[in-house]
């Protein structure tokens, strides 16, 4: 992973709300966009330094907003509201506690390799109430090559029922 003074973890580096807005209008053209909305799972499309650039209905109806806007250049953990999103001097991804998320390391190694790459998560969020929540996750990433560059296509699965089963056979 690529180190800078920006951060603790991964790149901090990120492009203008603009410049995304532009990436998301591209993806948003492209045929295969469409697609996305009967994903039954949420699904993120991350540019190369990590920001969303496009989400389908599912992720948007789990976030409670049922649009795009708010997410559109946040990084996946700021958008799920993750409770050391902002512990990092470059968001989410640059904290020290990032070091050992699963969903960055499936996304980093998935840049690293142009592979799928799948790890389990434990997102700890906070919930309307202010309370935090553990949130245990699959995430998925894999390329998507397009004309306008190569994106990461990030699935979310909630296995919180299956961690708990396991934990109750034990």
């Amino acid at each position: 992973m690529n180190k800078n003074c920006e951060t603790l973890c991964a790149p901090a580096e990120r492009l203008p709300v603009a410049d995304i807005q532009t990436e998301h209008d591209r993806i948003k053209s492209h045929p295969c966009s469409e697609y996305f909305n009967f994903f039954p799972l949420p699904v993120l499309v991350l540019d190369s330094r990590r920001q969303i650039v496009f989400a389908n209905k599912a992720f948007t109806d789990i976030a409670g907003t049922g649009e795009l806007l708010p997410f559109l250049a946040k990084r996946p953990g700021e958008a799920m509201g993750c409770v050391y999103s902002d512990a990092g001097p470059g968001g989410c991804g640059t904290s020290r506690y990032c070091r050992e998320c699963g969903a960055l390391r499936a996304i980093m190694q998935n840049m690293e390799n142009r592979e799928h790459a799948q790890r389990e998560c434990q997102l700890l969020c906070r919930d309307e109430t202010g309370s935090t929540v553990a949130r245990d996750l699959m995430v998925s990433v894999s390329p998507w090559e397009t004309p306008e560059g190569t994106f990461y296509v990030l699935t979310l699965r909630d296995i919180g029922d299956e961690k708990r089963r396991q934990a109750l056979e034990r």
